[in-house]
């Protein structure tokens, strides 16, 4: 891993549109920002700041998440979410999760985890 920054910043804003409404099988439950839409954007805002600080011959794979959804967000509305590098544990990538609706309310927290190691051991954990 290259050298991080604890406190590092990787933001994602989006305008919520019907492909994130709150459905399950094609129905659906409420007109807002589904919580799984909410889960994929924290979990991309990690990635995308992981990706800085991986080596070439590194790769990093999700270990987990934890979101608490607070607030709900009118679909068409622009959302923020947040990943804050929180800190590197071995090979544990831990980001602290925040979101916002254009609106200034909070509407997210939580954190997410990723693992990290070289390509090929990926690839031999992943052949078994």
């Amino acid at each position: 891993m290259k050298d991080y920054k604890i406190g590092d910043t990787y933001e994602i804003e989006v305008i919520t549109d019907e492909s994130m409404q709150a459905k399950f099988e094609g129905k659906l439950i409420h007109n807002l920002y589904s919580t799984w839409s909410l889960v994929y954007h924290a979990e991309l805002a990690s990635r995308r700041l992981l990706e800085k600080y991986l080596k070439e011959n590194e790769e990093g794979i999700g270990y987990s998440i934890f979101v608490k959804h607070l607030a709900p967000t009118k679909i068409g509305k622009k959302v923020k979410i947040i990943a804050i590098l929180r800190s590197v544990e071995g090979n544990k990538f831990i980001c602290d999760i925040e979101g916002y609706n254009e609106d200034g309310k909070k509407i997210a927290e939580g954190y997410q985890i990723q693992v990290f190691m070289d390509k090929e051991e990926l690839k031999r954990k992943l052949e078994l």
